[in-house]
């Protein structure tokens, strides 16, 4: 890419690069990613932060703010404001996107996590998720099954032969368990997090099994042997065990076991991470819950709040919720629902977002309404979108002006800019209010284009 001129952007993940070499290691200029997992719930496909890393070289194109460090007129270390220069506020419809900070809140719990846990903490993290997932690749070879992917982090590719990809989801469907399927048709795909337990991988194995009505051996010597015979009677299945030994491991564990004292990994060894990370005191010092309660509460005395003071200006970053409205996003029936559910396994939810959308309709009178933006910078972004599209629906694709006053927000003149819009500014006076008689120029001079 590099010899060609281009600029390679690699999209990663931060648990993963607890065991990876990360993608600035080899080559890669700018880096991509979400935050989603990484302390923070899967939500239903919920709000969750993203991340931009680049090089220096490219630090005046990234949008948003940089923040760094100097030293205070009495001499202490003390942070400002470094660079700002693609902010909306400053270059308005120039401005190369509309990002809002409505995410913030997600980015400093994915932080909190990462203090909480330290390098160390994470690393074992890391490593159990990777070593669930080789368990499992090794447990369901053992069993005959084919996986596709011989270097991996947390998800593996596993084959369906002689069954549908159906019977395989509907067996784990039965234990509780939801399984991917593949574009292909004939493969499923099955990833990990810190949330997998050893049993997990122990149902998925059982589930192989069951579904091919296979024997299954382990043969491990430093382990009991264990043969699973599975015989069909009529429509039931019979499962007989012969315990060779008195040891009374899992199938999983067996696996596990042996997997951890050969130290195998299917990461190669070139891209093993080495390199260490969070080398900061703050990510070292604070794996209590007595040491992080303090020290967020030494962050929260900086800040200003409700309980401080009145906020006037963000509503969209929650701040604005009361605390009982909110304490439902920590139920683990809410906050740990993945968003590629079956919708027949969400019937709350779809109750939920439905009543909230006729409610929403009811309210403003509109025909439809969208959940998705979850800042008011997207929501401006799909409204425009709305009227442009309804525009063209009409055939006034000219129509292509928008009128905003000087002191509106600064996401504002950048989200039409992003839509294709020119942008007029509007006067304003002294104290912010729109100046009418130049509204009603403007108007008359772009009658047909606004």
């Amino acid at each position: 890419v590099h010899r060609k001129g281009g600029i390679m952007i690699a999209a990663t993940d931060l648990l993963a690069c607890t065991q990876v070499k990360p993608p600035g290691e080899w080559g890669a200029d700018i880096v991509v990613g979400t935050s989603q997992r990484f302390g923070v719930p899967l939500g239903y496909g919920g709000p969750h932060a993203g991340f931009l890393a680049t090089e220096e070289q490219y630090l005046r194109k990234m949008p948003g703010r940089i923040i760094g460090i100097t030293r205070d007129s009495r001499g202490k270390p003390a942070y400002r404001m470094t660079l700002q220069t693609r902010e909306q506020h400053i270059r308005r419809d120039k401005a190369t996107s509309n990002i809002c900070t409505a995410q913030a809140l997600l980015a400093n719990v994915s932080a909190a996590y990462a203090i909480y846990h330290g390098p160390k903490g994470l690393d074992a993290i890391g490593k159990r998720v990777h070593l669930y997932a080789c368990a499992l690749a090794q447990g369901l070879k053992d069993a005959g099954a084919t996986v596709h992917n011989e270097h991996f982090f947390d998800t593996i590719q596993v084959s369906v032969k002689g069954k549908s990809t159906n019977d395989l989801v509907k067996a784990a469907e039965a234990k509780k368990i939801n399984l991917r399927r593949c574009s292909d048709g004939k493969s499923i795909s099955i990833s990990f997090d810190e949330t997998t337990t050893i049993q997990d991988v122990d149902e998925l194995i059982e589930v192989y099994i069951l579904i091919y009505n296979i024997i299954y051996t382990y043969t491990y010597t430093h382990i009991c042997m264990y043969i699973f015979t599975i015989k069909k009677k009529k429509k039931n299945i019979l499962i007989q065990f012969d315990f060779r030994n008195k040891g009374k491991k899992s199938n999983a564990t067996q696996v596990l076991q042996n997997l951890s004292e050969k130290s195998v990994t299917s990461i190669p060894s070139s891209l093993k991470r080495e390199s260490e990370y969070l080398t900061h005191s703050v990510f070292n010092n604070h794996h209590s819950e007595t040491a992080m309660m303090r020290y967020l509460y030494s962050l929260e005395r900086r800040d200003l709040g409700l309980n401080t003071a009145m906020i006037p200006l963000g509503s969209c970053t929650m701040k604005l919720n009361s605390a009982t409205v909110m304490t439902p996003v920590t139920w683990p029936q809410v906050n740990s629902v993945h968003p590629f559910v079956p919708t027949s396994q969400v019937p709350g939810y779809q109750t939920m977002l439905q009543q909230m959308e006729q409610w929403l309709r009811e309210i403003t009178g509109f025909d439809g309404v969208s959940l998705q933006p979850n800042s008011g910078a997207q929501g401006e972004y799909t409204g425009l979108m709305a009227i442009r599209a309804y525009q063209q629906s009409k055939g006034e694709t000219h129509r292509n002006i928008c009128l905003i006053p000087t002191s509106a927000h600064g996401t504002n003149p950048a989200s039409a800019a992003m839509v294709g819009w020119k942008v007029v500014p509007v006067k304003c006076d002294v104290k912010g209010n729109v100046d009418l008689k130049d509204l009603a120029e403007l108007a008359k001079k772009h009658e047909k284009q606004f």
